[in-house]
């Protein structure tokens, strides 16, 4: 369900891409602060004021984005991270021998 209401934002124009964005995902997002036509879904995203993302960017599976204000991400960036706890993907992964 979170990827259809993440892909029915993604259509929005802006002013309501804000507030849906807002409402649905609990993100803080400054009434001057601009996403471009990006793929932003961090667990947390703050925006300050003035702060901008620019289109072509990703941002996935990374607990916090937080821009402070007059910050900026440019255009047609790919933003990962791991995720903290325990890894379903490493998991099986033993140290070697010494």
């Amino acid at each position: 369900m979170k990827t259809v209401l993440m892909l029915v934002s993604f259509l929005l124009p802006w002013n309501l891409r804000r507030s849906f964005l807002e409402k649905q995902f609990d993100y803080k997002i400054h009434p001057s602060a601009r996403i471009g036509w990006a793929w932003i879904f961090p667990t947390r995203l703050i925006m300050e004021e003035g702060s901008r993302i620019g289109s072509a960017t990703v941002c996935k599976n990374i607990d916090l984005l937080h821009l402070k204000a007059h910050a900026s991400i440019g255009r047609g960036n790919w933003i990962t991270g791991f995720p903290l706890g325990p890894s379903r993907t490493l998991g099986h992964h033993q140290p070697s021998p010494a």
